[in-house]
């Protein structure tokens, strides 16, 4: 009677954390979870810690991302999907600016929600600059072609 009665546990556990699979995995099919669950380590890892959304993500075909900033990741606490893309975006921006990911603090998603939306601010700013200069090239070249060609056309300017 005991073993019937620990079969039917391990089959109620088992069924649920397939449940649980199911739940925080929308996207991926569940053969695609389980069979990465058991034959990726850093999966495992963030199934074990709780970090859903990050293994969603891990999942979907960005495992580049989170294999590069795998460190500063674990660092920071389980977060909702909407957090994720922020936090791998912020990890990026960081990237982009020459800035270690590990050597900043992360103690709440809304410090980094400040910070992300002030690096991504500096980015865009930097990038208007580099557009507008590129134009302003474009524009002098233009004028330096015309000008070496109205002699040869008698075109004034």
């Amino acid at each position: 009677m005991s073993n019937s009665c620990g079969a039917n546990v391990v089959q109620k556990n088992n069924k649920n954390a397939l449940e649980s699979l199911l739940r925080h995995f929308s996207a991926p099919l569940p053969e695609d979870v389980l069979s990465s669950l058991l034959a990726d380590n850093r999966m495992e890892t963030l199934w074990k810690t709780g970090r859903f959304s990050l293994a969603r993500v891990y999942l979907s075909g960005d495992k580049q991302r989170v294999v590069k900033y795998w460190r500063p990741l674990m660092r920071c606490p389980p977060m909702s999907a909407g957090d994720t893309v922020i936090l791998l975006d912020y990890m990026d921006l960081l990237d982009y600016f020459q800035k270690n990911p590990l050597t900043y603090c992360y103690p709440d998603m809304e410090s980094i929600r400040k910070d992300h939306d002030r690096l991504s601010r500096k980015k865009e700013a930097m990038e208007e600059r580099r557009l507008l200069k590129e134009t302003r090239k474009k524009e002098q070249d233009k004028i330096a072609v015309l000008e070496s060609k109205s002699r040869f056309f008698d075109i004034t300017f």
